[in-house]
């Protein structure tokens, strides 16, 4: 499987819509919001490439250099040989192909994070409108180098989540190495991040095609899977 590493914020390429490219910090929400409208992002468009199969065509970007063809992974199931030779053999061959349409959730709650950084910076608390709080915080003090013991989770009032808060955000990392980060200098600090718009920074279905090719008389069956794993 091909595991390229994942940033918080992008680094030399932006890769998806959505994908963070700043974190900007601020006493108030309003310094922080007025500190982001500063930012200037100096980028060039590079060809894109939106469709599963394009993506494996020859010549298409490459989105991850540990990513080869586009391809996370190939995963094989049975006897390929009998079935191709079964198909071959085959009076009639029924061919479908289905696609099933990528699918976001749409929480009318927000995701919501805020982290409160101890003394010294040796305990952390991260909230998180999260559904996976154990998840979250192995995760995040890997990313941080700190003892799972260090960093408490606390998942209050998730609200909506289907299947979208049970994943690890950008923003989870962010906000607790800037809490940690400031905790060092002052007794106690809170940082706060709301992310809206679900359909262009959080997780989806991956929008799957499956192409499908039959024999009528025993139906032997080659079933071919291909989805998009290029969410946020």
């Amino acid at each position: 499987m091909a595991e390229p590493p994942r940033f918080a914020l992008a680094r030399g390429m932006v890769r998806h819509v959505g994908e963070p490219i700043a974190a900007v910090i601020g006493e108030t929400c309003e310094q922080a919001m007025d500190g982001a409208e500063r930012v200037v992002l100096d980028a060039e468009p590079l060809p894109a490439v939106v469709d599963v199969r394009a993506a494996q065509a020859h010549g298409a970007p490459r989105l991850h250099a540990e990513a080869p063809g586009n391809v996370c992974f190939r995963w094989a199931r049975g006897d390929e040989a009998r079935v191709r030779a079964a198909l071959a053999s085959a009076d009639r061959v029924v061919t479908v192909e289905l696609i099933n349409n990528r699918v976001a959730g749409a929480a009318i709650e927000p995701r919501a994070l805020l982290a409160a950084g101890a003394g010294g910076a040796d305990k952390l608390t991260l909230y998180s409108s999260t559904q996976v709080p154990h998840h979250i915080r192995r995760l995040v003090t890997e990313q941080l180098g700190m003892a799972e013991s260090a960093l408490r989770v606390v998942a209050p009032d998730v609200g909506g989540g289907f299947g979208y808060k049970g994943k690890l955000y950008p923003e989870e990392g962010i906000i607790a190495w800037a809490a940690r980060a400031a905790a060092r200098d002052r007794h106690g600090v809170l940082r706060r991040v709301v992310r809206r718009g679900p359909v262009a920074v959080c997780g989806r279905a991956r929008r799957p095609r499956r192409l499908l090719r039959v024999r009528v008389d025993t139906c032997r069956a080659r079933w071919r899977r291909a989805g998009d794993a290029g969410n946020p």
